[in-house]
């Protein structure tokens, strides 16, 4: 049997069951033709027929006698099939009777079964007795074979539709590789397959969508290795379907993707044979539609769209630059207009004088700002890009370079826009060019603009914040239930041999943990290094695999590991009160500043031990719920109450400090109530995710953090002068206390280990995420104090505002690429900033919803927001501001350090703790 010919019986039993899957009962018959079973009568066969095709002149009847003696009928529509084929294996077998076959002695019931076995020279038979499966049959391109007093009709699978041939991909063609490409047919695409994959375990579902066109859909996946409940939920969306017609497979693709309304595509497609046999490999399904020549792959993450074939054919050194130069494009098809904009617009001091002298010279014949500037170019080369591909190819090369070249050089010449525009454009242009998907770069162009024009209003902090909204998007996207951004956040170490760059194949030991594969397996446990060769051939040692290593997926309701749950603490204390510590220290104890900063960090560590002693001991439960059983219900509330509004206040309070730099040294011409309700409203929506990918984006974000900082330090220690730095504990022995107190203020957003302790899968591990977060939150916090007060010296650190904001305007780049490093410095603390407000916003909403005792938190998250930011509003002036940040601060000591303290007495003396699941 060819794997297609018995297509209308392979359903899978859910296909069946479900009439929005396979559609209607059957084709339409129209004009009362009605389905149900044949009759054995085959006037009134095709009169049925002829009811349901109505005037058709396509459709064919040939009435014959079998072996001369028994009336019959062949339809079928000729131009669907090979009529030589049909003439020599079924019409010539049907009317020359068999030598010796007793053929004069048959009866009418047995004819055409006797004739499909002893007769006819054709592997694809089959018997039916439904009259909606003849017509579907017939419309298939198979023929149909009746005789007079048979109540069975003989289909035969005779379909030969003239297709075009196996060419080279036109969209993903390659240098080094395989030259073929699927077509519209479904039969040779899966025949492509299994040339290329000749396992035993690949395995192939087919069922029916559409209620018109009756498509063909085949799902294609590894048993043994495909993980059954991946299959699943395939099975189920495609299940879900229900439309007239499916033409193409992208029209599957948007009813089975996770989330319709964003501009990142979650479903791979791929019109290379070797692509979707490497992606069965891993555990991936890939889904194919007959008239379709692209096949989808579930599940996908974000860096499979940046990867090319190529990349696995070629040495490993090779493509992994290649793939960083894509990573380059990539990012430069994004933000760098963007990025042009706030700079010329707002930040004109962060580049070279030279450089800043012939930009603005070019621009000086232009009559509008940059950003109306490049919106007007950008769109120009969109639609020069789109005319180029929707012209015949020969047209279309000569529009592109005539559009490069003299459109581009007109536009200068006439003042229409600056030369440096046109490179910047350019540039950006190449670069989304270099972006192997198609679908993944037209992502990138979309982004583009409104990053264009946020710059034009905010500069770089309208970029950040574009980024960072584009980023927490990424991070809460998943396909098919794995996270977008995999192996990347969550990490997976295994996997982040095939990101950023490309390892060796025979480093990559294992398939991708996200997918959870069944076999996980996939290079031979000696197969450690390639075989090198000496003298006469030996080998080289193997070491087994370390099979400790292997990542084990659990279960979403505790899905962070110790090493997220650090990096939410981490980029929660690294915060808005970056900028003023220095000032804060130095105000304490002149020179004695790093030792206060490492006393509060001692002082910080201490409250935050209670806390994760706390959630050791009740590691199911927030301290909103297990206070209750400690000290009572009504006690524990209203404190809980407390808690809730003073990170209110607190939140309000980190928003009000934001926009008052912000307002102070980029936008001064911007109300200062904008900037605060731009951020949080940034917080308010990133508060609307889960825990999991709340802890997703503060891993993500913290390198983003601490890199920049440690370079900005590292620079600036050049111009610091160790004398500044002594006596080490300071002039002002009496100031120490209040310093320490102020200092260890900022460390209260760590307050959100309460409940991301539930949330971790070893929460045993909450002591050691205590001790690694304030090593590197506070001993950041002591470098950035000390090459403060090592560059500027206490006394002039005491009369700046935001003395380590001063420290990168100080600061330049070697090869003076960049002037100063302030606009930088500020661009990169927006998401120092965000990652705090988030934290303190989202432990208020899910704290006030745990208080209330409801069960879905989002809801206060946008209810939440005028309160806070009226909250925000009330300081009159930075002074007053910087005066209700101190003294909520130490208020809220109180309830981040003695009241964990208490309530870790409280449980110790009673003897309370233990998992609530095992009580």
């Amino acid at each position: 049997m060819p794997l297609f010919g018995n297509r209308t019986h392979l359903q899978s039993r859910k296909s069946r069951r479900n009439k929005r899957t396979t559609g209607d009962a059957g084709p339409s018959t129209g004009g009362g033709a009605g389905g149900g079973r044949l009759d054995g009568r085959l006037d009134e066969l095709l009169a049925r027929v002829t009811r349901v095709f109505g005037t058709d002149t396509t459709l064919t009847v040939r009435k014959f006698r079998i072996f001369g003696s028994f009336p019959a009928a062949m339809l079928y529509f000729p131009n669907m099939l090979d009529q030589a084929t049909l003439n020599e294996t079924i019409l010539k077998p049907s009317m020359s009777a068999p030598a010796g076959s007793g053929a004069s002695e048959w009866t009418a019931p047995e004819l055409l079964d006797r004739l499909a076995s002893e007769a006819l020279w054709h592997s694809d038979c089959r018997r039916t007795l439904d009259f909606d499966a003849l017509i579907e049959a017939l419309l298939h391109g198979d023929t149909v074979l009746a005789a007079e007093g048979s109540e069975a009709a003989l289909v035969v699978g005779t379909r030969q539709i003239d297709k075009r041939g196996i060419d080279q991909p036109g969209t993903e063609q390659v240098i080094r590789g395989p030259r073929e490409g699927f077509v519209e047919p479904l039969g040779p695409n899966i025949a492509l397959i299994r040339y290329r994959l000749q396992a035993a375990e690949l395995r192939t579902r087919q069922l029916t969508i559409g209620r018109k066109t009756r498509s063909k859909v085949v799902v294609c996946y590894m048993d043994g290795l495909t993980d059954p409940d991946l299959l699943a939920e395939v099975d189920r969306r495609l299940g879900g379907i229900d439309i007239d017609a499916v033409l193409d497979s992208g029209y599957l693709e948007q009813y089975i993707e996770d989330n319709q309304w964003s501009p990142f595509p979650q479903v791979q497609y791929t019109e290379r044979p070797d692509k979707v046999v490497a992606n069965l490999l891993e555990g991936r399904i890939a889904i194919l539609v007959d008239g379709s020549p692209l096949a989808l792959i579930v599940p996908t993450v974000f860096n499979q769209f940046y990867q090319a074939v190529e990349d696995y054919t070629e040495r490993f050194l090779q493509m992994s630059a290649i793939r960083m130069a894509r990573l380059v494009a990539l990012v430069f098809s994004l933000v760098f207009p963007a990025i042009y904009v706030s700079v010329i617009s707002f930040n004109p001091e962060l580049i070279p004088t030279e450089f800043a002298v012939a930009v603005a010279g070019g621009r000086a014949g232009v009559p509008w700002p940059a950003v109306v500037e490049v919106l007007i170019i950008e769109i120009s080369m969109e639609v020069l890009r789109e005319a180029t591909i929707r012209l015949p190819q020969q047209v279309g090369g000569a529009l592109s370079i005539v559009g490069v070249l003299v459109i581009g050089q007109a536009a200068v010449a006439a003042g229409f826009a600056s030369p440096i525009t046109v490179v910047i454009i350019a540039l950006t242009t190449i670069g989304s060019f270099a972006t192997p998907a198609y679908n993944a770069a037209l992502a990138l162009r979309l982004l583009r603009f409104p990053l264009i024009v946020i710059a034009g209003i905010f500069g770089l902090y309208g970029v950040m914040i574009g980024l960072i909204l584009i980023a927490n998007h990424l991070l809460s996207l998943r396909s098919f239930g794995v996270p977008y951004s995999s192996p990347l956040v969550p990490v997976n170490a295994e996997g982040m041999k095939d990101v950023l760059i490309r390892g060796p194949l025979w480093w990559m030991k294992r398939r991708p943990a996200f997918l959870k594969p069944k076999n996980a397996a996939r290079v031979g446990p000696d197969m450690t290094e390639p075989p090198e060769t000496n003298g006469g051939g030996g080998k080289t040692a193997r070491i087994p695999i370390n099979r400790k290593g292997m990542t084990k997926m659990t279960k979403a309701a505790r899905d962070i590991n110790a090493l997220q749950a650090t990096a939410v603490l981490v980029s929660t204390i690294i915060g808005v009160g970056v900028l003023p510590l220095p000032l804060f220290a130095v105000r304490a104890a002149n020179t004695g500043g790093p030792l206060v900063t490492i006393l509060a960090c001692g002082c910080a560590l201490i409250g935050l031990m209670f806390v994760a002693m706390l959630g050791m001991r009740f590691p199911d439960e927030t301290i909103i719920q297990y206070s209750e059983r400690l000290i009572g219900k009504w006690p524990a509330r209203a404190v809980g109450l407390c808690v809730v509004v003073f990170f209110a206040l607190l939140t309000s309070l980190t928003a009000r400090e934001f926009g008052e730099v912000v307002v102070t040294s980029v936008l001064k011409q911007t109300p200062v109530e904008v900037t605060v309700i731009v951020m949080l409203m940034l917080a308010a929506i990133s508060a609307r995710n889960t825990m999991t990918t709340f802890a997703y984006i503060h891993f993500f974000y913290v390198p983003l953090l601490l890199v920049p900082v440690l370079l900005i330090i590292s620079l600036s220690l050049k111009n610091a002068e160790m004398l500044n730095l002594q006596p080490i504990w300071g002039n002002r022995p009496t100031g120490m206390t209040d310093g320490i107190v102020t200092i260890a203020a900022l460390f209260q957003g760590s307050f959100v280990l309460t409940i991301v302790i539930p949330a971790m899968r070893k929460p045993a591990k909450a002591l050691a995420v205590s001790l690694y977060s304030i090593l590197i939150a506070g001993g950041l916090y002591v470098v950035i104090v000390i090459a403060v007060i090592g560059v500027f010296g206490a006394e002039e650190t005491r009369e700046l505002l935001w003395p380590t904001l001063e420290l990168a305007k100080a600061t330049s780049l070697p090869a003076n690429v960049l002037e100063r490093l302030d606009g930088a410095f500020l661009a990169v603390w927006v998401t120092a900033v965000f990652t705090t407000l988030l934290s303190s916003y989202y432990l208020t909403s899910q704290s006030l919803t745990q208080l209330l005792r409801l069960q879905e938190p989002r809801i206060f998250t946008f209810f939440l927001l005028p309160f806070v930011f009226v909250l925000a509003m009330v300081p009159a002036n930075i002074v007053k501001m910087y005066e209700s940040v101190v003294f909520v601060g130490r208020i809220g000591l109180a309830l981040t350090t003695v009241y964990p303290g208490l309530l870790l007495l409280i449980a110790v003396l009673r003897k309370k703790g233990g998992s609530a699941l095992d009580r």
